[in-house]
């Protein structure tokens, strides 16, 4: 061990403490910690720092590290990853040329920065497989547009909707999910690089220059922050705990609907199991997986955003290093959980038929008598409201279903209550009709074939949007990696 230390780590320290920060961070750190350095360096030549021999050499051997790979470094005998690279540089290149490698900088700016590179590269494969999701949920929406069923409030039959109605607004939710994240990396995306321990250097840096080779948006420019502020780590979180909660309640629904006591879908039978001795069964368990992470993200979530509570705002592990591990986590367990809800999502098999004999044979087109009541009859709303629900509540009792109900017994009932009109049987027929019932919701948002149409050509435009969005991303960030160990 260097510095002021006479005395090498004990074992259990080494394996505790610098063991687990190594394995958190170790094969992921060693990419961006490599382009850190070498941004760094091309920084020192261009400022005349060191000469351009000198980054020359130092390049060519953090290229040959990159391609060998973390096993180079001989990790064991250092504190952490950045000085046991710093160490092979000097066995590789003697201290004359790479003893000034360390100049204006301090691993506290160093490792502030590989985190949030680490970070950006795991959300926008989130993000990758996000917009995979949400284009098969808009193609489950086209496909399935036509598809009546039930729409459920508070679990019971509320109002006509169709399958695809259901997953526009899933699309919708995504989106927002995809929104979180995008505004994440923006908070994210900010590079602390230069600020040094605490109070950036008396070299003359340029701190902009390496912020530009690392593809990063702009410095964080207050060093103090730089080293100690980590509350990006608190959006990330949140918008990965949004994604794995919001797809937890559609799986949720799809799990009831897969019930026998609905039989609305069925699984695709490479995603469930079976029992071990009940042999009819046929078990939803990628369901069961989808519906149960989001608790695990939900207590990363509770372990990243607790970590720095009460603790100094300043470099200091719990406040800037250990928040870390629950936030890896949650970035894998999020990532499998849209993979995986993305392949299972095309392969359910959806029974129009009994969904269709469900939305019939419920009441949930009583919102639409009542209407037509106000509207072909001019009572108020809340009257033909009262109406309605005491037809419901006799045919209940008469155990009638709603496309058994007799037009005598709501007419019996309104003359009771003092009006004089009278329907006939076509005319209910008509109104409680649920293809009609959809139709008439052209309010903006709502169930007609032309709301629908223009929902789904929105989804086009806005996925267009979205890859837009990703595919500069990821090519800034490929370019970054195609240069960095260029001398310019």
């Amino acid at each position: 061990m260097a510095g002021r230390l006479e005395e090498d780590p004990s074992d259990q320290f080494r394996r505790i403490v610098l063991g687990h920060e190594l394995s958190e961070i170790g094969e992921a750190a060693i990419k961006p910690l490599l382009y850190v350095n070498a941004a760094h360096v091309k920084m020192l030549q261009k400022q005349k720092l060191i000469p351009s021999g000198t980054a020359g050499k130092i390049l060519s051997v953090l290229k040959q590290i990159d391609n060998q790979g973390i096993s180079v470094l001989n990790i064991d005998q250092a504190e952490d990853i950045y000085l046991a690279l710093e160490q092979k540089l000097i066995k590789v290149l003697g201290m004359k040329e790479a003893g000034n490698i360390h100049m204006g900088r301090s691993r506290n700016d160093i490792y502030s920065t590989v985190y949030r590179m680490i970070l950006r590269q795991k959300l926008i494969g989130v993000y990758e497989h996000l917009l995979e999701l949400r284009q098969k949920v808009a193609d489950l929406a086209e496909s399935q547009k036509a598809t009546i069923m039930p729409g459920y409030t508070h679990t019971q039959h509320a109002q006509p909707i169709t399958v695809g109605y259901y997953f526009l607004g899933v699309f919708d939710l995504l989106g927002r999910d995809m929104q979180r994240l995008r505004n994440a990396w923006a908070l994210i995306n900010n590079s602390p690089l230069g600020a040094a321990a605490l109070t950036t250097t008396s070299f003359e840096l340029d701190r902009n220059y390496t912020c530009e080779i690392l593809g990063f948006d702009a410095i964080v420019y207050n060093a103090y922050d730089a080293i100690s502020g980590r509350d990006y780590v608190n959006d990330a979180v949140l918008a990965l705990y949004n994604t794995v909660s919001d797809i937890s309640r559609v799986v949720t629904d799809l799990m009831t609907w897969n019930m026998f006591e609905f039989s609305f879908i069925e699984i695709p039978d490479e995603f469930a199991g079976i029992s071990s001795i009940m042999p009819q069964k046929k078990n939803p368990s990628a369901f069961e997986f989808l519906r149960s992470a989001a608790s695990w993200v939900l207590g990363d979530t509770i372990g990243v955003i607790s970590s720095p509570k009460g603790v100094s705002y300043s470099d200091i592990r719990d406040g800037t290093k250990y928040l870390y591990s629950p936030l890896w986590h949650a970035v894998e367990v999020t990532s499998n959980v849209v993979k995986l809800f993305s392949e299972v999502l095309p392969g359910i098999k959806w029974d129009s038929e009994r969904m269709l004999e469900e939305t019939n044979e419920g009441y949930s087109t009583m919102t639409d008598l009542a209407d037509h009541m106000v509207q072909k009859y001019k009572i108020t709303f809340r009257e033909a409201h009262n109406l309605v629900a005491a037809f419901v509540k006799v045919s209940i009792v008469q155990k009638k279903k709603a496309n058994e109900l007799s037009i005598d017994d709501f007419n019996n009932i309104c003359f009771d209550q003092g009006f004089s009109f009278k329907m006939n049987q076509e005319e209910l027929g008509d109104v409680l009709d649920p293809q009609k019932c959809l139709n008439r919701r052209n309010v903006e948002g709502g169930t007609s074939e032309r709301q629908l149409k223009y929902m789904l050509s929105e989804c086009a435009e806005q996925l267009n949007s979205e890859k837009l969005w990703y595919e500069e991303k990821r090519k800034r960030l490929e370019r970054v990696e195609q240069k960095i160990f260029d001398l310019d």
